[in-house]
C-alpha cells in the first residue's frame, strides 16, 4: 500500500524513488505476460495525478537512444516482442538520463541532441515533484534487461 510521504500531496524525487524501491509498482505491470510500458505509464500517471493531485502527471511517448548503439532487450522472463529500433529522435527533443541503476526516475541532462538517429519508443509519466523538478517516472523499466550505461531518453 502506498503512503503519502509527508503533509504535502506532492512527493520529492527522493520520495518517488524510495516509494518505487519499497513498493515496486512495476512488478505487477510488467512480468511474464509481457512488458507493457504504456500500461505502466498510465498507472503511474493515474497514481501521481489522482493520489497526489498537485503533481500534474501526464503520460508521454519518449525515444530511448544509446549513442554507443548498444541494443535494448527484454529482461529474462518477459514474454513479448523484442524492442525495435525504429523511432527517430525528434529535432529539439530534450535528453534525460536515469538517475542511477535500479531507479525509475529520469532527469534532464545537458547532452546535445545526437542529430539524425533512431531509437526505441517507450512510455513514461512526466511528473512535477515537490521541489519543482520536471522528471520522467518509468514504472515500466523493469521489463528491460540491464540498460546500456549511455542510454538516454528523449522527450
Amino acid at each position: 500500500m502506498r503512503r503519502n510521504m509527508g503533509s504535502s500531496s506532492r512527493m520529492s524525487m527522493a520520495e518517488i524513488v524510495a516509494d518505487y524501491e519499497v513498493n515496486n509498482p512495476g512488478e505487477g505491470l510488467v512480468g511474464p505476460f509481457g512488458g507493457n510500458c504504456q500500461f505502466a505509464a498510465r498507472v503511474a500517471e493515474e497514481f501521481f495525478s489522482n493520489i497526489h493531485g498537485l503533481m500534474r502527471a501526464i503520460m508521454v511517448t519518449v525515444v530511448m537512444y544509446s549513442p554507443s548503439g548498444a541494443p535494448l532487450s527484454l529482461a529474462p522472463g518477459i514474454n513479448g516482442t523484442a524492442p525495435v529500433k525504429d523511432r527517430i529522435v525528434p529535432d529539439g527533443a530534450k535528453p534525460y538520463r536515469l538517475t542511477w541503476e535500479g531507479s525509475c526516475v529520469w532527469t534532464r541532462d545537458d547532452t546535445p541532441h545526437p542529430g539524425p538517429c533512431k531509437g526505441y519508443v517507450h512510455y513514461v509519466a512526466n511528473v512535477v515533484t515537490l521541489d519543482g523538478h520536471n522528471i520522467m517516472v518509468d514504472w515500466g523499466i523493469s521489463q528491460f534487461a540491464k540498460l546500456p550505461s549511455d542510454m538516454m531518453m528523449f522527450v
